[in-house]
């Protein structure tokens, strides 16, 4: 399986070191690039931007975004620039263990659904 994470805090880095130690693919982006160059040594395949990981992402899409809230809309707008009616699986983590799954984005719109957790 592969999955494209963006957001390489605490969280999001140590999910993305299990799932690649597990034989997963995972396409890594953080604002810092020193977050990126550090899982790359770990085995993820490093992006420089949200564009450049869209770009890397094979279908199905699978997106997973470990970020703060204000910056999830910005994400999501690029995503859907690169993917416009292509379609995405983008999941949302919130503190609180709220999470969000669906298909998100301009041309890659659709339901919402919470997942129990």
């Amino acid at each position: 399986m592969q999955l494209g994470m963006i957001g390489l805090g605490r969280m999001g880095a140590s999910m993305v070191r299990r799932l690649v130690r597990a034989g997963h693919q995972c396409v890594a982006y953080d604002r810092l690039a020193s977050a990126v160059a550090t899982l790359e040594r770990d085995g993820a395949i490093g992006a420089a931007s949200l564009s450049d990981l869209a770009a890397r992402v094979t279908t199905p899409r699978v997106i997973w975004l470990m970020v703060p809230a204000a910056v999830v809309d910005q994400a999501l707008d690029e995503l859907g620039k690169r993917w416009r009616g292509v379609g995405a699986k983008v999941v949302k983590a919130r503190r609180r263990f709220e999470q969000h799954l669906g298909e998100h984005g301009d041309g890659i719109a659709g339901p919402k659904w919470r997942v129990p957790g």
